[in-house]
Parts: structure tokens; sequence; C-alpha cells
């Protein structure tokens, strides 16, 4: 005997019902989304499959990230012995190019979403604000940026807050581009 281990056949049955969350079904190329299965019932075993080749079991939570755009049926399925064909349910991912949103301290004509050099927001909170789409990029150019800003909690303001899922990267790195902060008056 292996214990608890032992296999008893007609021991896993019953009704099955699965579901799938998903912060968001719109995300860009390379953004891992987070999945969580659902799963009421006995189950001997599950599978995900994201739509693109890649297949994972037995995980009530999973992470993927797609390498291209296009829309994806994510399929999650739970098996047992009164269903032996599954359970499943499906979300569609639709996946899109990473969409950038431009920073330039000089811009003389800034235009929402920012989505061009030529229409570049003046300052990073507005790009960031500006940026809807999970793993979206703020991209910035050269400067000092002392500009801006996003109260988080009270009335303390931050000159960047970053509280949704995206990157904010500079063109040429930190030594050619930096945030300056805003010091409060009285303070030392």
């Amino acid at each position: 005997s292996i214990g608890c281990d032992e296999y008893h056949a007609g021991a896993v049955t019953g009704p099955l019902s699965v579901a799938i969350a998903a912060a968001s079904t719109n995300v860009a190329v390379g953004y891992a989304l987070d999945l969580t299965a659902s799963i009421e019932g006995r189950t001997t075993t599950s599978v995900w499959s994201f739509g693109d080749g890649v297949v994972v079991s037995n995980r009530p939570y999973a992470t993927h990230a797609w390498g291209t755009a296009g829309d994806f049926a994510v399929v999650l399925r739970a098996y047992n012995e009164s269903q032996p064909a599954g359970m499943s349910a499906t979300v569609t991912v639709h996946v899109v190019p990473q969409p950038v949103h431009y920073v330039s301290g000089g811009s003389a004509n800034p235009v929402p979403p920012y989505t061009s050099w030529a229409t570049a927001a003046t300052n990073i909170q507005d790009a960031v604000d500006a940026a809807t789409l999970p793993g979206a990029l703020v991209l910035v150019t050269n400067g000092v940026y002392a500009a801006g800003g996003r109260a988080v909690f009270g009335t303390m303001t931050n000159r960047v807050a970053v509280t949704k899922p995206l990157a904010v990267q500079s063109v040429n790195g930190p030594q050619f581009t930096s945030i300056q902060g805003r010091q409060v008056p009285g303070t030392s």
C-alpha cells in the first residue's frame, strides 16, 4: 500500500464547473498576464492552453506572455471520472504590439495619448496617465524632468507615480535623463 497517494477507481467523481479570472483581456506583446483558475468539484487534473501552443497542467494560477500580436483563446479544462472529456472555460486575450507613449521636456505640441515624438508629453506623469494598456512603454528622451506629478497618498505629490503595469524607460540611460523631485518649502 502507498497510503494517501493510493488511487481508488470511482473516488474522484461528481459535477465540475470551471471559470477563468484575468485582470485584463487586452495586453501588449511580452506582457506577463496573471490568470486564476476557479474549479468547483473534485478533479483528477486540469490543463491550461494559451492558444499559442503552450500548455501547462495542474496549476491553480498561471502566468503567460505572448510573443506575437493576435487574439488567443485561453482554455482551462478540468477532468474527473464523471467528466472524462472534461469541462472547460475560455477567455479570449487580445494581444497588440506594445504601445509607446513618448515624453520630451521640449515638446512643442503635446497631444494625448502622446504616441509620437511630434506629440510627446512634456512631463512623465502625463504619459503614464495616458497609458492604458497593460505592458505599455513610456519612453523618455534626454533631459531633467522637474514638472508634473501625482498625489498617491494624502496631499504629498510624487514627481512620477506609476500605479499600473507599464514600463518607464529613458532613451539613453540615467546619465542623460533624470527626474528631479520637489522639495517641500520650509524643509531641509
